[in-house]
């Protein structure tokens, strides 16, 4: 898994404080990340239809062993193994790794600002 937002909170962190405005580094690095949380989001959207689409085609199916349509307990738990999941489970993870860091950045320019 891709994780370049946590390079980014690293190149942040290991440089923070040696630039004289700190909360305007932390603004700026917090733009970036919304920039990008905005386009994993957009991802996992793509990603969250590839894996409802695969999900129908699942409870369209028949059960091989009984000849009777799937259910949809059944399909649900058969499409949660399949790679689109995968792919879905693991781009929410980094969407939501993403927004933690957001909101840090967040946290910590209010944290600034108000000190001054």
């Amino acid at each position: 898994m891709n994780t370049f937002f946590y390079d980014k909170i690293k190149e942040f962190v290991g440089s923070f404080g040696s630039k004289p405005n700190k909360a305007e580094e932390a603004s700026l690095t917090m733009l970036s990340l919304s920039s990008d949380y905005a386009k994993e989001n957009d991802l996992l959207a793509a990603l969250s239809v590839q894996y409802c689409k695969k999900l129908l085609e699942l409870a369209d199916g028949v059960d091989e062993t009984t000849g009777k349509p799937i259910s949809a307990a059944k399909a649900e738990i058969a499409a949660q193994g399949s790679s689109e999941y995968e792919a879905y489970i693991l781009q929410k993870a980094k969407v939501q790794g993403v927004l933690r860091c957001v909101d840090s950045l967040d946290l910590l320019t209010r944290g600034i600002i108000s000190d001054k």
